[in-house]
């Protein structure tokens, strides 16, 4: 008798088991389900995009927030024209170039995307508080110092050397592509229309 009552007592936990366990079928679908719910979701985007810095012939630059790192970035948007291919090409060579290129003078890619909603080819670079060569002579009342004139020259110059060693031609060399950080290096940035 008090086996039969322990037996019944097993089978009815058993059942309630059975009832709150599901079983690797609904695991299995509840998963599915999960993922096609997913797939519906628009993507959080990686990087948070902020004020615009500048404009360019092919798009816009804006500085972001990376959400992964917490690095502050730029993303560098390029506008695709009718057929896309031409800039297309163009942003691809930068970033194929610019990924192979490791130097200290020279900015490099973060990261890079088609944003095919917006039709436009986007590229993420390291964040410059100093900006570009550019803006620093327009804000200057006097000329720049003699010391900081032969520090940015001779940082272009071994960066180009660089260039030139592995046979490419920047063909931009200006003040709006030398990028200035706040310890006092530079970078040659907008490889965009270099060649081999």
């Amino acid at each position: 008798r008090l086996l039969r009552h322990e037996a019944s007592a097993w089978r009815a936990s058993d059942v309630q088991r059975s009832l709150l366990m599901p079983s690797p079928r609904h695991i299995s679908a509840a998963i599915q389900q999960a993922r096609a719910v997913a797939a519906e979701a628009p993507a959080q985007p990686r990087y948070r995009e902020g004020r615009i810095l500048g404009k360019g012939t092919f798009g816009i630059v804006r500085r972001a927030r990376d959400t992964v790192t917490g690095e502050i970035v730029v993303v560098k948007r390029c506008a695709l024209d009718e057929d896309g291919e031409d800039v297309r090409e163009t942003v691809l060579q930068e970033v194929r170039l610019q990924q192979q290129l490791h130097h200290p003078h020279i900015c490099r890619v973060l990261d890079a995307w088609e944003d095919g909603a917006e039709r436009e080819l986007c590229l993420v670079l390291p964040y410059f508080a100093c900006g570009d060569l550019r803006q620093r002579l327009k804000s200057q009342v006097v000329a720049l110092p003699f010391e900081e004139v032969v520090a940015i020259g001779a940082q272009l110059c071994l960066a180009l050397q660089y260039v030139h060693a592995r046979g490419i031609l920047h063909r931009d060399v200006k003040p709006a592509n030398v990028l200035l950080a706040d310890d006092g290096s530079c970078r040659l940035a907008d490889f965009g229309v270099s060649r081999r």
